[in-house]
């Protein structure tokens, strides 16, 4: 399974004390659960998370979890950020929630959805819409997609491209309906041809006199 490693430190002590002493020396508290294995209470460096982030999947990065310290596990947990809390003003990580992850289990995880090229209908006054520019697959991790892609250069206008034309990779599936639509080219104007009009004058029937204003 392809990852990236990260050293973490075994977390004994609780409370908010103990946070706010960690996070001046430039360590967030951190979680790794689930695959049915006991929770692990770790320190991390966002830092050194960020470094660690694989420059294609990014927030899909697989991590090797290198813990050290009391009760740490002999061999790395490979493990996914699930959430984490982020410093509303300041913009920096306060707490991370990490998920154990391994071969013989699929993982959910949203893919940016790329659209290359330029519609040919775009040229008759069409215009492209991305109804989604992410969508969610499920695969094994060392199978999740970096993105996926689609060339839309032979689109007219109407033309639209869905969940079943796309072609996601070996082992991956779209968590959407195979009619649902990702893609297409709508009408932004129509050219109505003018049409001459001519005003004519109202002609008034012969032999008829114009009624007289009463006296």
């Amino acid at each position: 399974m392809q990852s990236s490693k990260l050293d973490v430190t075994m977390r004994t002590d609780r409370g908010k004390g103990a946070a706010r002493q960690a996070r001046m020396r430039g360590l967030v508290p951190a979680v790794c659960y689930g695959g049915g294995f006991d929770t692990l209470h770790l320190y991390v460096d966002p830092h050194a998370m960020v470094r660690s982030l694989d420059a294609d999947r990014k927030r899909n990065t697989v991590f090797a979890l290198h813990a050290e310290g009391e009760g740490a596990p002999s061999d790395p947990v490979y493990a996914m950020v699930r959430d984490y809390q982020q410093d509303t003003l300041k913009g920096g990580l306060l707490h991370v929630d990490f998920i154990r992850v391994s071969e013989d289990r699929p993982v959910e995880v949203r893919v940016p959805l790329y659209f290359t090229g330029k519609a040919k209908g775009i040229q008759f006054g069409g215009m492209a819409h991305e109804v989604y520019r992410e969508v969610m697959v499920k695969c094994s991790p060392s199978k999740i997609p970096a993105f996926i892609e689609h060339d839309v250069s032979p689109l007219d206008i109407g033309d639209l491209i869905q969940v079943k034309d796309m072609d996601p990779g070996e082992g991956v599936s779209i968590m959407l309906p195979p009619e649902q639509t990702l893609f297409t080219v709508i009408v932004t104007r129509v050219d109505i041809p003018e049409e001459e009009t001519t005003t004519e004058e109202a002609e008034e029937p012969e032999g008829t006199e114009a009624p007289k204003a009463a006296e």
